[in-house]
């Protein structure tokens, strides 16, 4: 970030390759749109380059650039547009090497069932589930990007886990 923002605009290529994935991966679980998580992504970035002289080190870059990335994403319900409902078809990178189709075919089918009941979750409590736990950002961070304290996003995440384990008790009882 320290290149960018002296002037080395070919530096955000770098940042963009490393944090591309958990950034579509959070709008992709939180807008439930691949597509629609793929234009925030750009634009995340877009501000990113445009607000470089903000970031000034304090906390860590990955906290900075999803406090963007939530501002952007709340711009765009702003201005209009409507949550989708349908569900994401895949959003993670291919698998690499050999593997058996029948376990590809039960990890996609278990991935699927996991991110439906994400899904069911309210907004605020699948936010704090997804940075934290599919994210691994610290509880310290998300806290400061929420404007909370470090124990209210824990005690966010505890309920938003026991909420999850309801839903998915319930959508397996009903198979």
């Amino acid at each position: 970030m320290v290149q960018v923002q002296n002037g080395q605009t070919d530096a955000i290529s770098i940042l963009f390759e490393r944090y591309k994935k958990i950034l579509y991966s959070f709008f992709a679980h939180m807008t439930q749109d691949r597509f629609l998580a793929e234009d925030l992504v750009q634009n995340v970035f877009i501000r990113v380059m445009r607000y470089n002289k903000q970031f000034k080190g304090e906390g860590s870059f990955k906290a900075w650039l999803f406090t963007i990335a939530r501002n952007v994403m709340a711009d765009h319900y702003r201005r209009g547009a409507k949550m989708r409902t349908e569900m994401i078809d895949s959003y993670t990178h291919e698998l690499h090497g050999e593997s058996n189709p029948y376990e590809e075919i039960l990890a996609d089918e278990r991935k699927n069932f996991l991110h439906k009941a994400i899904s069911r979750l309210d907004e605020d409590k699948r936010e704090v589930l997804i940075l934290v736990k599919l994210h691994e950002m610290k509880y310290k961070d998300v806290a400061k990007m929420l404007l909370m304290n470090e124990s209210t996003v824990k005690v966010k995440v505890f309920r938003a886990m026991k909420e999850l384990q309801k839903i998915l008790q319930t959508s397996k009882q009903s198979l």
